[in-house]
């Protein structure tokens, strides 16, 4: 399944059970042209389109003004895993410190609070899975995710980080999980998302 086909997934399963928390599971990181086109072209109730919601999305994990960016490239953390998954692949990185490939967002020094603001950031963990000293997969945690306008940008934009970090570390790319703890909308017009889940799935 690859990115587009899991996020109408996700969206379905959200519409039809409205699910407190969900994953979608990503096979293949390659997009449905037809799907991707229909979301770029959707104009939500804000009057912005899918295509802005992506490029947001986009901006948040890799532009250095973005809200991601600091928490992700912004200090050693990520290089410590980069170097990590290296040795791993030369088998210099033992087999049972491979699940300690995690990098979080959420600081709970800073994060846990009663106040509105400042907001702890939706991203909350980013989980690097390696198979076989070959394969590399993503697990990425939301606290809460905005299944209308953000799911899909995530999603692209987490399939890109995968991507990114399996070309400095020589692994294949495996599989993406993105896995929301609580689901919302960005836009409380049920018609509006249900609009959006026609348009997708009848662009098939």
């Amino acid at each position: 399944m690859n990115i587009s086909e899991a996020y109408l997934n996700f969206l379905g399963s959200y519409l039809q059970n409205w699910s407190f928390a969900m994953c979608a599971h990503v096979e293949k990181l390659n997009l449905d042209p037809k799907i991707h086109q229909a979301f770029c072209d959707f104009t939500f109730p804000d009057g912005r389109t899918g295509d802005w919601w992506i490029q947001d999305r986009l901006r948040a994990l890799f532009d250095e003004r973005g809200e991601y960016y600091p928490y992700v490239h912004g200090n050693e953390h990520m290089e410590y895993i980069l170097s990590s998954l290296r040795d791993y692949r030369r088998h210099q990185h033992p087999t049972w410190n491979a699940n300690r490939f995690v990098l979080t967002l959420f600081d709970p020094a800073s994060d846990l609070h009663r106040s509105r603001m400042p907001t702890p950031p939706c991203l909350s963990m980013l989980s690097f899975h390696p198979k076989n000293r070959q394969k590399l997969s993503l697990v990425a945690i939301f606290r809460a995710q905005f299944v209308d306008t953000k799911a899909y940008g995530n999603i692209i934009s987490l399939a890109e980080l995968l991507r990114r970090v399996c070309n400095q570390t020589g692994f294949e790319v495996g599989t993406l999980h993105n896995v929301a703890t609580k689901l919302i909308v960005k836009h409380k017009n049920k018609r509006a998302i249900k609009d959006l889940y026609n348009r997708l799935k009848s662009s098939r």
